[in-house]
């Protein structure tokens, strides 16, 4: 008896829900963490191929650059068990599981973390600058 009263309802929803969405064109934003050129051509190629066939949609690739230091924080956090051998990230977020966070001892060890690679980012900016071919890097 509910199946019965609830099958127009939602038949009346369907129907309705996609010609007042009809006008506009959809996006689909597709992350990826692809690095070879020859698989984000691929990628590109179907996009194009599925919005010349779906003209009201329009696809975004998008790479995701951090899915690496990602997977290593959540590797540390599980398999590492020792307090000694916990890298500088996962100390820090052991930081957040006490009762009292003490916020002045998460800004020092942020600040403990990010002070050495700012100074190797201040040594060696001109090099990173200059890039490859005008004299900077030497490969």
């Amino acid at each position: 008896m509910r199946t019965r009263t609830l099958a127009p309802i939602l038949a009346v929803i369907l129907l309705t829900f996609p010609a007042a969405g009809a006008a506009e064109k959809k996006a689909i934003r597709l992350w990826q963490t692809e690095t070879e050129p020859q698989t984000l051509a691929v990628l590109n190629h179907m996009a194009a191929e599925y919005e010349k066939t779906h003209p009201d949609v329009s696809i975004k690739i998008e790479g995701l650059a951090n899915t690496l230091a990602w997977n290593h924080y959540i590797f540390t956090r599980i398999l590492i068990a020792s307090d000694e051998l916990k890298t500088l990230p996962v100390g820090v977020q052991d930081l957040f599981a006490a009762a009292v966070v003490d916020w002045g001892l998460v800004m020092a060890a942020g600040m403990l973390i990010t002070l050495p690679a700012l100074a190797f980012f201040m040594a060696v900016q001109r090099h990173l600058v200059a890039g490859w071919g005008s004299g900077g890097l030497k490969g």
